[in-house]
């Protein structure tokens, strides 16, 4: 009897690695949505609550409500000739829907006169629409606020800038932002330099607005591209702030400023957190320097400075306001640093 020799075992064949298409296929399969909060810092609308969140595009335009609107009627059941009780009309599935909110659904909320309601859904649509027709086009990211039940919102359209563009403590971004109250026919929108990290927003433009056409445009022009006038104007002030960093800052010219622009502009504590900032980083030895803090030696820095200092706002009328007053108040103080210093240069020619 001849044995018969065991049989080789083949060789394992590793599993092919797969292709670059499907694996790229993979990676852009849609995840489950969900709601994630910003760095926003405590905002209220009237005494009222609001919570910043982002979402993508079409799951944010599914979840917005519309209007809900009743007539007012009297005893005889006649309509009002003029106001219409309004409420908001939520996505019964929405990712911003919630228990609260579900409540009040379709109930009202205020009033407003006849044919003025303005839908958000209708309001976020243009304000997208109007963006992707624009030379900026749709924006990377959204984000949304609203009051608990949905009385005001806004809605924000955020564009990234490439790093080391700005003369800021970390990547900028542009932003497009549009508040509304239900019930009023007044839409502010109004463009920013924003840090992500910390939710710090300098205003660049602010313009009220109306919904025409599906489209967001000025009152007085139909033609005025106003997205692309909004971001050249973002874009000019991150540049005009980098050229503030040229110039250091005379203390005196900060001193003087401080007390007469900043406190009538941002309140009586503006002037003591900026000079406070600025002495702790120009003069560690009398004033021990944090090691965490941002410089304060240059019109930039108190712009910026300026900019976290109103996060402590938490109306948000008030802060949109003072935003707004950041860049003219900031180039006051370029020219009393500038007068500082050539009376400073004239004192030592004479002595």
């Amino acid at each position: 009897m001849h044995s018969q020799p065991f049989p080789t075992p083949a060789a394992t064949v590793p599993m092919p690695a797969p292709r670059p298409a499907a694996r790229a296929r993979r990676l852009r399969r849609p995840r489950h949505p969900r709601l994630r909060p910003t760095r926003d810092p405590r905002t209220l609308w009237r005494g009222r609550d609001t919570a910043w969140s982002t979402l993508r595009w079409p799951v944010l335009r599914a979840s917005l409500p519309a209007i809900a609107a009743t007539a007012f009627t009297n005893e005889r059941g006649e309509a009002h000739a003029f106001e219409t009780a309004i409420g908001l009309d939520w996505p019964a599935n929405g990712m911003l829907t919630n228990a609260e909110r579900r409540s009040w659904s379709r109930r009202p909320l205020t009033s407003c006169r006849t044919g003025n309601a303005i839908h958000p859904q209708e309001l976020a649509a243009a304000l997208h629409d109007t963006l992707c027709e624009s030379v900026i086009g749709a924006p990377r990211h959204w984000d949304t606020g609203a009051t608990a039940l949905g009385e005001w919102w806004a809605l924000r359209a955020r564009y990234p800038h490439a790093d080391g563009e700005d003369a800021a403590p970390e990547t900028v971004e542009t932003v497009i932002t549009v508040q509304h109250a239900i019930g009023s026919p007044d839409v502010l929108i109004q463009g920013g330099l924003r840090l992500p990290r910390t939710g710090a927003e300098i205003a660049t433009a602010s313009y009220y607005v109306l919904l025409r056409n599906k489209r967001i445009v000025l009152p007085n022009s139909r033609d005025y591209d106003l997205m692309t006038t909004l971001a050249h104007q973002a874009r000019s002030t991150a540049v005009l702030i980098a050229s503030w960093t040229e110039e250091a800052l005379l203390r005196p010219a900060l001193a003087s400023w401080a007390g007469t622009v900043a406190t009538q502009a941002f309140g009586h504590t503006a002037a003591a957190t900026l000079m406070a900032q600025h002495d702790r980083w120009r003069f560690p030895d009398t004033a021990p320097r944090d090691p965490g803090s941002a410089p304060m030696n240059t019109a930039a820095d108190v712009a910026w400075s300026l900019a976290d200092q109103l996060r402590s706002v938490p109306d948000i009328e008030r802060r949109t306001l003072r935003q707004q007053r950041i860049i003219k108040a900031v180039s006051e103080l370029c020219w009393w640093n500038e007068q500082d210093d050539a009376a400073r240069g004239y004192a030592e020619l004479v002595h």
